[in-house]
């Protein structure tokens, strides 16, 4: 069962942090390093492995997410409701900055 954005700050599980640029590219970083592992295990046919390699893709991907907003999470069941409710909008995106963050890579 996830947890809802509100439960999660109201329980402390998610908290407003000073945005960090830094924290957000070393998950993007992360996650670049997952993908070719996935690439790897599934070339490899080794199917388990690339799906939990794959899972950690999105997971770093979601918390770089999370860095740019404002966020930090203390447990991955808020992640859903967390990017649903903040980053639902295209506008959320271009606010943000996430698109320049995005093609340009710094």
């Amino acid at each position: 069962m996830a947890f809802s954005y509100n439960d999660c700050m109201n329980e402390g599980l998610l908290r407003r942090i000073p945005p960090s640029r830094e924290r957000a590219f070393r998950s993007i970083e992360k996650s670049e390093s997952w993908l070719k592992k996935a690439e790897k295990t599934l070339k490899s046919e080794a199917f388990n492995s690339s799906v939990l390699a794959s899972y950690m893709v999105m997971f770093h991907s979601a918390r770089a997410i999370l860095f740019f907003e404002v966020l930090e999470r203390k447990v991955m069941l808020a992640l859903p409701d967390t990017l649903k409710r903040n980053m639902s909008r295209q506008e959320n995106l271009k606010r943000n900055g996430l698109n320049y963050l995005i093609t340009t890579g710094k």
